[in-house]
This record gives structure tokens, sequence and C-alpha cells, in this order.
């Protein structure tokens, strides 16, 4: 069955995602004399009733065996991302429920792009599903 190719470039975006915080914070203990040392974003305190004072709010962290501050802070970061995993998450759902015959063309690929062929007679359905997905293409 005769094919036709379609480029599908990738999106280039800026996220703003928040990151956890994990940076070194020194408190001195001025009963022991003893300078400790935990992770985290912002440390807070808490009263405590036995020692009659405030003490710093930590966690042991069973993973990285080291104390961690209990309250987390974030800071918003900006990455970029590119839309390839929405595009191949389409793509395979475009076969499985659509019921068109298409293969990711390997030989067209590159970083900046996918190009999958479709078959002749399901080119119009490949294109309605691209146009409604707003993603821009080219036929090659």
């Amino acid at each position: 069955m005769p094919t036709k190719t379609i480029f599908i470039p990738f999106l280039n975006k800026r996220v703003v995602v928040k990151k956890k915080i994990e940076r070194p914070i020194h408190w001195f203990d001025i009963e022991s004399n003893k300078m400790w040392t935990f992770f985290g974003g912002k440390l807070q305190y808490r009263w405590d009733q036995k020692l009659k004072r405030l003490v710093p709010k930590v966690e042991w962290d069973k993973e990285k065996k080291r104390w961690k501050c209990q309250d987390d802070a974030y800071k918003s970061v900006t990455e970029r991302k590119t839309n390839e995993e929405d595009l191949r998450k389409l793509i395979k759902d475009m076969e499985i429920r659509e019921r068109i015959s298409i293969e990711i063309n390997r030989s067209e690929c590159d970083n900046s792009g996918i190009a999958i062929d479709v078959s002749e007679k399901d080119m119009n359905d490949a294109e309605t599903i691209l146009e409604r997905n707003r993603l821009e293409y080219k036929k090659l």
C-alpha cells in the first residue's frame, strides 16, 4: 500500500518547575557546644517541653542517611522542554484508537522532529487529528 511521509517538528517550551531546595544548614547547639548540619530549604523550630527551649524541626532521612528539615522549601526554576513524549503518545493513540496505519520513519527523524509514514487512505484522518491537536506538520 502506498504511503506518504509527514514531518512533525518538536516544539521547544520554557516550563516553570518547582524544585525542592536541598542545601546544608548549620546550627550551633549552645547546650552541647556542637555544630549540627541539616539539609533542606529552611530550618524551623519547635518548643521542647523537656528541655525548655526551642529545638530544630528535623528528622532522619533513611535513604540519604542524614538529618533533613521537616518543612520543605521550593524554588521556581525555568526549564526547557520539548513535546517529544506527547507526540510519541499521540502517534501510539492514533494507531490504537483511530486504527490508522502509521509507522515511524527512522531515516527522516532527527533531533528537530519526528517523521511518520501514513497510508494514503488514512492520510486525511491523520491530518485531521494533527490539526485538532494544533500541531504543525509538513508533507514530505
